[in-house]
């Protein structure tokens, strides 16, 4: 077989006649740098060119993932093509009408006179079974014809493409091409795992190349992997980066990939423009793009950490205001929301977009990392930032506004899509805050203060809304009472109860002078739990009566259930036993008529307050482990870390040792969560229950317990906890039928007993992501939130 060079053909071709009989061995590009990695990819693609049927083969990708490279490495093992195996490299081709005299060239072809080249082709190929390389494909994609042409002319001919974009003709199969397996994303694997990931095998060697002493040791193994996590695994990317060690350490050279697309250049003179910088990785396909496609692909990456099509419809689409400052290239309209999909299609069949893998009840968008720097570099650039920004921010106000309420009752299908979304709402609180939309500021810390508080993000709750409470401007009042509540209850949790008590106020004043009086008995209750920190309780029984009258009035059992449980701890705190144990039953009793689990969790709280001022420790200790039993199977922790740390005070007398690790298991939960112990909380209970098992153990036994406790994984600690329940199987009732599948259960017991998605994969003998929908699946039906809480379910309704 003979190839010849890769270039265009002269402008002017003389008549020329069919070659000579070709060589039959393939003579293929010889790459000056080793093949790092990609064995499942290369095995899944020589799979795919050996099925019967297959014709037809696209690599797709984006730039610098390593198309070619895996196309070569596949050819040069293939055995399958004995008339051949042909290279034709089209990037520098720049018009469609020349790929067919490009393939001729490389096939030694010669053209006949008043013949078409492509009839020569198809001469030539007609009857060998060979294999032709259209590397580089997406530029010339409206050769696809040719393509199809020659694989019906030539019956066994197969034909292997690299391109960013999918071809879109009959018979084509794509192969997308990911970016190389990264190490664990937090940085805890052993050196000798992280030096088996591909990512940091191919940093590894091309720094090596670059620095010849340079190694991968346990010191810089994590920045290492950080390198590579930042740079999406991208070979492309992970080679320049690699070339930069001879004149930056890894520490350093981390903290310059905030802006990569300056640091990734340099690539090797031998290397076309497209592969000697990510910029111009790019680019290339950019400039691919039709404006429309451009825009959209701009406009897309305001969002952080992925997206759904709904968010794309809203930030993507057209409207009068936006759009119109876009100069280069020659401007044309955004898509409307109707064709926002299809031109989302084209950018994930163009490698700058993908399709996350279904999560329950949407999908999923997301960019590359460095790709996305590019397209915010070119929003910039277009003068529609601020806007795209804005609306963004409004998009994500609007999704916490709608999650708010679901999120109090406990939904866990809320939590889990605003956990998705937890980058993108991090980003327009921050955006608003910083360009002064204090509306949308205030409207998002209002709405996630559930979500903070169920995730236990009580510092990073607090740090958001107390600077965006801070913020002037005009906005609605039901918006400025929210962002007042969210504010109290931060300071409160935070230890700052002067500030709590004045955003209480603050809000209780404009409420009354709006006449909200849903916001009135919200506010009632908020500065009530403030003023009742300060000790003043006949404020605090005024506030919550009148809570509880409003709320009645205005048929919210929900909040009528809190108030009276504010009515119970109020009446233990005046040392009214009697009246406090009457509010506390009647509270439990409404709480389990509304069915909440959460609402029955603090119920019980409030029993076991009120059984502890009547003297009955045994009675408070059964309720605290079933409000603990409620809060594991629920997944709050930092409900949890409270039960543990009051049980841990019950027991202290009774069994100090037991107290003394639960102690530590709480104290490790509480610096997890970064929640520093209430000041009257510890003076009047903590400590004192603390000093009393260190004395009745010792110093060295009470220390050796407190760290047996801290070392405890945490469903250890609950379980121990749950222990001395006299009947711990009823402590949670029986929940309705879990509904779930034979396969689910499966799936189910597996995570229990601690296996990864791996692990399941190959015990079940199904494929990760198969893994991975069953576990959506049966968190959705548990109505649990994580493997731990679905951990904790399986366990307490023995389905392990």
């Amino acid at each position: 077989m003979s190839t010849s060079p890769a270039h265009a053909p002269p402008r002017d071709p003389v008549p020329l006649r069919p070659a000579a009989p070709v060589e039959s061995a393939a003579v293929l590009p010889c790459p000056l740098t080793s093949f790092v990695g990609r064995e499942r990819e290369f095995d899944a693609v020589r799979a795919l060119l050996g099925r019967d049927g297959m014709r037809l083969l696209t690599l797709t990708g984006p730039g610098g993932v390593g198309k070619t490279r895996l196309a070569l490495r596949v050819a040069e093992d293939l055995a399958g093509f004995p008339d051949g195996i042909w290279f034709v490299p089209l990037a520098p081709v720049r018009d469609s009408a020349l790929v067919a005299p490009t393939i001729a060239q490389a096939l030694g072809v010669r053209q006949v006179a008043d013949q078409p080249v492509e009839q020569g082709i198809a001469a030539f190929l007609a009857d060998r079974q060979a294999l032709l390389i259209l590397d580089n494909f997406e530029h010339v994609l409206d050769a696809g014809s040719l393509v199809v042409t020659l694989l019906s002319t030539c019956p066994s001919l197969t034909v292997l493409v690299t391109s960013r974009a999918v071809v879109r003709v009959s018979g084509e199969y794509v192969f997308a091409v990911p970016p190389l397996a990264l190490p664990d994303p937090e940085g805890r694997a052993p050196l000798d795992q992280l030096l088996a990931t591909e990512a940091v095998q191919l940093f590894a060697e091309r720094a090596a190349a670059s620095e010849s002493d340079f190694t991968v040791t346990a010191a810089n193994a994590p920045v290492v992997g950080a390198i590579c996590r930042r740079l999406d695994g991208l070979p492309l990317a992970i080679e320049l980066a690699a070339a930069r060690i001879n004149s930056l350490s890894p520490t350093l050279l981390l903290g310059r990939l905030d802006e990569r697309l300056r640091l990734l250049t340099g690539g090797p003179r031998d290397q076309p423009p497209r592969l000697r910088s990510m910029r111009d990785a790019i680019a290339w396909s950019y400039d691919l793009l039709d404006p429309e496609e451009q825009i959209l692909f701009c406009r897309l990456a305001v969002f952080v950490g992925g997206w759904t099509l709904d968010a794309a419809d809203v930030v993507g689409s057209r409207d009068s205001g936006v759009g119109s400052a876009v100069r280069s290239p020659p401007y044309s309209r955004p898509p409307t929301p109707d064709s926002v999909l299809d031109t989302l299609a084209s950018l994930i069949s163009k490698s700058l977009v993908r399709q996350e893998p279904a999560a329950v009840g949407t999908s999923r968008y997301t960019m590359l990392e460095t790709v996305r720097e590019f397209a915010l570099e070119r929003l910039a650039e277009s003068g529609d930032e601020a806007a795209i920004r804005q609306r963004h921010a409004e998009v994500f106000a609007a999704l916490a506004e709608q999650a708010e309420m679901p999120l109090f009752a406990g939904d866990a299908r809320w939590l889990e899509r605003l956990t998705r979304d937890h980058a993108n709402l991090r980003a327009a609180l921050a955006w608003a805050i910083e360009h002064g939309a204090t509306e949308t500021a205030l409207r998002l810390v209002g709405a996630l203060e559930p979500f903070w508080y169920v995730r236990a993000e009580f510092t990073e709750g607090w740090t958001w809304t107390e600077r965006a409470i801070a913020m002037d401007g005009e906005v609605p009042i039901p918006v400025r009472i929210s962002a007042l509540a969210t504010a109290g209850y931060f300071a409160r949790i935070v230890g700052d109860v002067a500030r709590a008590v004045v955003f209480g106020e603050e809000g209780l004043a404009l409420a009354r002078s709006s006449h909200d009086h849903y916001w009135v008995g919200r506010m009632l209750l908020s500065l009530s739990g403030a003023v009742e920190s300060q000790g003043h309780y006949d404020r605090v029984r005024a506030y919550v009566t009148e809570a509880v009258a409003v709320f009645e009035a205005l048929n919210e059992p929900d909040w009528v259930e809190q108030a009276v449980e504010c009515l119970a701890m109020n009446a233990s705190g005046r040392g009214d036993a009697t009246e406090a144990a009457r509010w506390a039953e009647e509270g439990l009793a409404r709480s389990r008529a509304l069915g909440d689990p959460r609402r029955i969790a603090h119920a019980l709280y409030v029993v076991s307050e009120v059984a502890l001022l009547r003297g009955d420790s045994r009675h408070a200790a059964e309720a605290l482990r079933e409000s603990l039993a409620i809060y594991w199977r629920e997944g709050r922790r930092y409900n949890i870390m409270w039960r543990l740390e009051y049980l841990a005070v019950l027991a202290a007398d009774q069994s100090p040792e037991r107290a003394g690790r639960l102690f530590g298991a709480a104290a490790a939960l509480r610096d997890e969560i970064g929640i520093p112990l209430n000041l009257a909380w510890q003076v009047d209970d903590h400590d004192p229950a603390v000093a009393r098992v260190s004395i009745a153990l010792g110093e060295a036994a009470f220390d050796d317990a407190w760290a047996a406790g801290r070392a405890l994984p945490l469903d250890a600690a609950v379980a121990e906890a749950l222990a001395e329940s006299p009947d711990p199987v009823n402590i949670v009732p029986a929940p309705p039928d879990h509904g779930l599948t034979p396969r689910e259960l499966e799936v189910l017991r597996l995570v229990a007993a601690g296996h990864s998605n791996r692990e399941i994969a190959d015990a079940l003998f199904i494929s990760v992501p198969t893994v991975k929908r069953h576990l959506s699946t049966i968190l959705g039906k548990l109505g649990v939130p994580s493997r731990v809480a679905a951990t904790a379910y399986a366990r307490a309704h023995r389905l392990t």
